[in-house]
């Protein structure tokens, strides 16, 4: 008997899933701040170059 392969899921990269639920955050003149991004839920985010996009993952886990 042979068995049928598995469907792939759909796997999205931590820079997809950071672009869909993050937003830039703006400061008092509406201009955007580089390093901090708002999330869908309204909590802010840093995010640093050393990191890359793992703590803005790390709260869409939780």
């Amino acid at each position: 008997m042979d068995l049928a392969p598995r469907p792939r899921h759909a796997t999205f990269t931590p820079t997809q899933v950071t672009r869909f639920y993050f937003r830039p955050c703006r400061d008092a003149n509406d201009e955007i701040v580089s390093e901090y991004f708002r999330c869908r839920c309204g909590t802010a985010r840093k995010q640093t170059r050393r990191n890359g996009y793992s703590n803005l993952m790390q709260h869409v886990r939780r």
